[in-house]
């Protein structure tokens, strides 16, 4: 009889144990999806709230100085560097989450991939910047080094009716939704949007399109080319694609190449006429970049210290 009571009383005990850790194991499970939607919170905030919102639940306090003097700060402003960073940079996505593609099957490949592929030799683990990455599938310059050779950057993009489509892609790049200010300081431009061919907004007057389509115009702010990479904590690219209709010659006049390197660029020159191509190539010489080829619309220039065969 004292053995059956013995035995009624460990099972009870391993039943009271059993129960405690199944519930040690759902609060932890609570915890879990508590941090997650947290997570996925703060980063919707980041990226979707006003300005004026993101002051107001402190995601940009210690930085309202910047907006009090946006246009009066230097590009190397730490400050500035830090706000851009916090107000217009998204982090790349996890490469454990899947694309999220309009065509996930088409080829993605492109004559600027091949290009970067042939001057640095099928490198790994690469380093880009696309300046002009418009919604970042179609015809993007950099999908193919991302997905085939595993490469990351900073993907930037100023039209923004553009930019909510290039954060849906999933990419495994910062996304800088702002545009490059043709200054060495911050500054408000005016911004030119054909609706039809969102591909060719641009910062300055409308142009005539190939194809029919209604224009808009609203102010931008913009910010120096070397504070948004400086944000995302670059300091030397293995490639820059750099179209952005017409005022790439400007940015670069008042880029510090003494403080970051670009292996290769492939620049559009389509809104340069020949005479300010001739400058534009005397001063990439100046800065320690050759043209080693001219596809039609689309400069190539590598950095002296790039060796080719």
């Amino acid at each position: 009889m004292k053995q059956g009571r013995n035995d009624e009383n460990v099972g009870v005990l391993q039943n009271f144990v059993v129960s405690v850790w199944a519930m040690i194991w759902k609060f932890k499970i609570v915890i879990v999806l508590l941090i997650v939607l947290y997570l996925i919170h703060y980063n919707f905030l980041r990226e979707y709230k006003s300005r004026e919102e993101l002051f107001a639940d402190g995601c940009l306090e210690g930085t309202k100085y910047v907006e009090d003097n946006f246009a009066n700060l230097d590009q190397m402003d730490p400050e500035l560097v830090r706000y851009v960073r916090t107000r217009y940079l998204i982090p790349p996505t996890s490469p454990n989450v899947p694309y999220h593609f309009k065509n996930p099957g088409k080829d993605i490949k492109t004559g600027h991939g091949q290009w970067v592929r042939k001057y640095l030799k099928d490198k790994r683990g690469g380093v880009f910047i696309e300046a002009g990455a418009n919604e970042g599938e179609f015809h993007s310059h950099t999908l193919e080094l991302e997905m085939e050779l595993g490469w990351s950057g900073l993907l930037i993009e100023c039209n923004p009716t553009v930019t909510p489509y290039l954060r849906s892609k999933r990419r495994k790049a910062w996304v800088a939704g702002v545009c490059i200010s043709t200054g060495n300081r911050p500054a408000v431009l005016n911004f030119s949007n054909p609706e039809g061919w969102t591909y060719s907004g641009r910062i300055g007057p409308a142009w005539n399109l190939p194809v029919a389509s209604n224009w808009t115009y609203f102010d931008v702010e913009s910010v120096p080319l070397y504070t948004i990479i400086a944000a995302a904590g670059y300091k030397e690219i293995d490639f820059f694609s750099f179209d952005v209709e017409g005022i790439e010659f400007e940015i670069l006049r008042q880029f510090p190449f003494d403080r970051i390197v670009f292996k290769l660029i492939i620049m559009e020159v389509q809104f340069i006429d020949q005479t300010k191509r001739d400058e534009l190539e005397a001063f990439m010489k100046s800065k320690g970049y050759s043209a080693v080829e001219k596809q039609g619309l689309d400069h190539i220039y590598k950095h002296e210290s790039l060796i080719v065969d």
